[in-house]
């Protein structure tokens, strides 16, 4: 403190002005350090924003009422935003996303929304993406790997515009007018033209009096016949017959017969089966294996390669099965990385 009363009166103008400038300094760093990355420079819808290890490119915005999961719909209180785009690995060993690295901003709500699972993962199917980022967890993808990226988030009628923040990015992509985004639009009725008045129907005129009918005489007494009439003897009854019953016929009950049976370890495409039945099943038993517990997925295929449904999407160790409705050729993707025994079996 001596030492600076000793300094002249510019000296200690000068020793003020740099501590300032070093306590700014320190804010600022200070600031940089605490405040958000998302908080970043927003791009335009198209553009492409980058993550520690990822490129994402938002290509499309829509907006849905419903969506299908399983065999129901998936019927929020607002409306679906579907966000539809792609995602490539920067990074040199393999990279993984998850449903929390993707939320949507609103200025007209507080907070934020976050990925609906089971509705990324109905969205996906709809546009024919086996696998999402969402919906059935994490998602690995390899060095240099690019793969779809189907994301849905259950939002309110209120929003109007809205921002896709993801995780670790430089930058938030801006969705702009979700409103206008393939908006479902509800035609107006027209105007039905009120019928003019009907005419009142005119008076009918009443009947005039009918005549009375005149009286009909009564017959005169019939003479009765005479009592010497014989009376014919009694015809006798023939025995009725004893019917004889029928034996009943014993309809077997309709089993379960095995169709076709796969084991393996990996993703598979079986080969195109026939169920002679309406009704048939699908049954499977699986375990975790040298990756741990991983997915576990059968889609059903029709020979079209129609999707007719997801006959299982499960974690784990899991042993179950569903029944399927329709007879015809189908075959099965089966998409897990752990063992598994599927059996198809039909019921006649």
């Amino acid at each position: 403190m001596q030492w600076f009363k000793r300094q002249s009166r510019l000296g200690k103008i000068v020793i003020l002005a740099g501590v300032l400038l070093l306590f700014i300094c320190l804010c600022a760093a200070l600031a940089s350090v605490v405040s958000p990355t998302r908080e970043a420079t927003l791009v335009s819808l198209g553009e492409e924003v980058r993550t520690k290890e990822c490129l994402v490119t938002i290509s499309e915005v829509k907006r849905a009422e419903r969506l299908p999961w399983k065999n129901r719909k998936l019927e929020p209180d607002g409306q679906w935003v579907i966000v539809y785009g792609e995602v490539e690995n920067l990074i040199t060993k393999e990279a993984t996303l998850y449903s929390h690295d993707f939320e949507l901003t609103t200025p007209s709500l507080e907070g934020e929304i976050k990925v609906h699972g089971d509705a990324t993962g109905a969205a996906g199917l709809e546009a024919g993406v086996e696998r999402t980022v969402a919906g059935w967890g994490g998602l690995d993808i390899k060095a240099g790997q690019s793969v779809p990226l189907v994301i849905a988030f259950d939002v309110p009628d209120v929003v109007e515009q809205a921002t896709l923040q993801i995780a670790d990015a430089k930058g938030g992509i801006n969705l702009g007018s979700v409103k206008q985004a393939a908006m479902l639009t509800t035609p107006t009725p027209t105007n039905t033209p009120i019928p003019t008045d009907t005419p009142l129907p005119t008076n009918t005129p009443r009947p005039t009096n009918t005549p009375l009918p005149t009286a009909t005489p009564l017959p005169t007494d019939t003479p009765l016949p005479p009592t010497d009439t014989p009376v014919p003897a009694a015809t006798p009854i023939p025995p009725t017959p004893t019917p004889v019953r029928p034996t009943a016929t014993v309809t077997p009950l309709p089993t379960w017969h095995e169709i076709a049976r796969w084991e393996g370890k990996s993703i598979k495409n079986t080969e195109t089966f026939h169920s002679p039945s309406q009704e048939w099943r699908i049954s499977w038993d699986t375990k975790p294996g040298d990756y741990g517990a991983m997915n576990f997925q059968i889609f059903v295929y029709s020979d079209a390669g129609d999707l007719i449904d997801v006959a299982a999407n499960v974690i784990g160790e899991d042993k179950d099965s569903t029944i399927i409705r329709g007879a015809g050729d189908y075959y099965l993707t089966i998409n897990t990385a752990q063992p598994y025994v599927v059996i198809v079996e039909a019921k006649h």
